[in-house]
């Protein structure tokens, strides 16, 4: 940011180019900062742009605390929320994924190996299966083939079942796109507002925040990837999966 407002002294900062004026300026974030940085989904972008902590579901409702700010280790104070107010004004949109990995690039490529994936699940209770045990309320656990295991979480949210689906399964299952995982977040304040009327492919989650409300508005696609690794195929790894999440 300091690059692109000059605020250092800078000569030509990026935003005074002829080229970059006038356009929205976007940025793509990927959080490979730590070792388990591959284990993320979304929550912590929430953090650091809306100002939304962890989803907590409590009496069939999902509540998201609103964080001001966090303290680091050395004590000082950092500011959560950016995209809530007009501190970030030159920034139009953050492009953001867990899941942009070298893992996709595996699995595309169909090479052998065990996948445990997380999907976002949501359907409109008139659209619901009859009878179909994937959308029964609560946690179940299905084994689907020798390498395909399925565990669902389903919550009733009055005119919609939402939820997830936990995926162990051997590559030759998994299928993946590009854009599988890819999260937009718009800023409401920003001074060159990015696209907001192109039509965006199905796979990607758009994130906006309402100024009047004070609340964010996550579109989540039915089937939108939340995360994803892969592990060597063998013994080891498929025993230590079904015991992690309770097949075994």
């Amino acid at each position: 940011m300091r690059l692109y407002r000059g605020s250092d002294g800078k000569k030509h900062p990026y935003n005074s180019l002829s080229h970059v004026r006038g356009k929205p300026f976007v940025i793509a974030i990927a959080p490979f900062d730590s070792e388990h940085s591959l284990l993320q989904n979304n929550e912590l972008i929430n953090l650091v742009l809306f100002g939304i902590g962890s989803p907590v579901v409590e009496g069939g409702v999902i509540r998201q605390n609103k964080v001001a700010s966090i303290i680091t280790a050395s004590g000082a104070p950092v500011e959560m929320g950016i995209f809530t107010n007009d501190s970030f004004k030159e920034i139009s949109a953050v492009i953001f994924s867990t899941v942009a990995t070298f893992g996709k690039a595996v699995v595309e490529s169909k090479i052998e190996r065990l996948v445990r994936a997380t999907r976002y699940r949501t359907i409109e209770k008139e659209r619901l299966p009859i009878s179909s045990p994937l959308w029964q309320l609560g946690v179940h656990r299905f084994q689907l083939d020798n390498f395909y295991y399925l565990l669902t979480q389903r919550w009733d949210f009055g005119h919609i079942v939402t939820g997830s689906d936990m995926h162990i399964r051997h590559s030759s299952f998994h299928r993946e796109s590009h854009l599988d995982g890819l999260h937009l977040y718009f800023n409401p304040y920003a001074e060159v507002p990015f696209e907001p009327s192109f039509m965006w492919p199905n796979e990607v989650s758009l994130n906006y925040y309402d100024p009047a409300t004070n609340q964010p508005d996550q579109i989540h696609p039915d089937q939108a990837l939340v995360s994803r690794q892969v592990f060597e195929p063998n013994f080891f790894w498929m025993q230590h999966l079904l015991n992690s999440y309770g097949f075994l």
